[in-house]
């Protein structure tokens, strides 16, 4: 409370604001103390519903008058929203309720009233046991086409709404347009928010270019997305996560089809053309002799390189002009690229 010596010095036109009014009403606090002065206790008594609904009506209002907020704390419910706000969409006095106890932004207001004007978002608010500022504006952010097939209701963050438009976006400007077109149907079913943007990563990374190399009989290219994914649940490995390399034309893969059999990673070099990466056995299992010969013979028949890469050897005569050089063995290079025998 104000001493009497502060109301003396306050100006004319001070409004005093009490901290719980500060508290619950936000930046409506100060117009809200100009009808209702300290203790504000006619706001501050009211349900959190009635509260609310003065706040988005000033927030509806702006600059303008504010409404007759009186009429608003004492009218039934449902009356008071005919009485305060233009913009009235179904559902409102019910999400009153669940929008917790301190007052939202004006534009935040806003965007709750456009999404419940919006039927396949105000089913998701209908359905929510709490309603918040953040799952309103992820529900502003998602696309249309989403949210008509369901997808509104992932709980969703405003920044994955957001990462999720661009993303959308860049598949509709991109890729081809029958991707797109049926894309939110095809990611329907996706249960979590890692579902969908898993599906969506799969529809941006572009098919892969043609095999660089035709392979062998024994040693043969998997040339489709779909043919790298497979072999990755069959070779339990991390090959997925390759798959976008393989798509911009950085990396091949083959299949090693004699058993055991393996998974050989093919790279651009600047100097040598395709150079051997790494081969692994199921589980990133190394390979073993004589294996390791045999698909190290397949690849010289192919044109691979299988010595030092353009990197390697550079980094080698840069280190040998210094006192005490050692040449690291070629064999020993090679063999980590079929993996460390002590690892098995």
């Amino acid at each position: 409370m104000l001493t009497c010596l502060q109301r003396a010095l306050r100006p004319a036109h001070f409004v005093e604001i009490s901290p719980l009014l500060s508290f619950l009403a936000g930046e409506f606090a100060g117009r809200v103390a100009e009808r209702w002065p300290a203790p504000h206790a006619v706001f501050l008594t009211a349900t959190a519903p009635r509260r609310h609904l003065v706040c988005l009506a000033l927030a509806s209002a702006g600059d303008a008058n504010s409404p007759d907020l009186d009429r608003l704390l004492h009218a039934p419910l449902r009356r008071a929203i005919r009485l305060a706000l233009d913009r009235r969409p179904a559902g409102l006095a019910r999400a009153l309720g669940r929008i917790g106890e301190t007052a939202w932004t004006a534009q935040d207001y806003l965007r709750l009233i456009d999404r419940l004007e919006e039927p396949h978002a105000a089913k998701v608010l209908r359905h929510a046991a709490d309603i918040t500022p953040d799952a309103v504006r992820a529900l502003c952010l998602l696309p249309a086409p989403l949210l008509r097939v369901g997808l509104g209701g992932l709980d969703l963050t405003p920044d994955q709404s957001a990462i999720i438009a661009e993303g959308c976006a860049a598949l509709a400007e991109h890729a081809d347009p029958e991707v797109w077109c049926s894309a939110p149907l095809r990611w329907a079913g996706a249960a979590t928010s890692r579902a969908l943007l898993e599906h969506i990563r799969e529809d941006l990374t572009p098919e892969l270019p043609a095999p660089p190399l035709t392979g062998t009989v024994r040693l043969v290219p998997l040339t489709t997305r779909a043919a790298i994914r497979d072999a990755a649940l069959r070779y339990r490995n991390c090959l997925r996560g390759q798959i976008r390399n393989a798509a911009g034309g950085w990396s091949a893969f083959f299949e090693w089809r004699e058993e055991p059999c393996a998974i050989v990673e093919i790279d651009r070099d600047t100097l040598f053309g395709w150079r051997l990466d790494e081969a692994r056995l199921p589980g990133n299992k190394p390979v073993p002799e004589p294996l390791r010969s045999e698909i190290l013979a397949e690849l010289r028949q192919m044109g691979v390189h299988v010595g030092r890469s353009d990197w390697e050897l550079d980094n080698a005569l840069e280190a040998a002009a210094k006192p005490g050089f050692k040449l690291p063995p070629l064999e020993d290079q090679l063999g980590e690229r079929f993996g460390d025998p002590s690892d098995d």
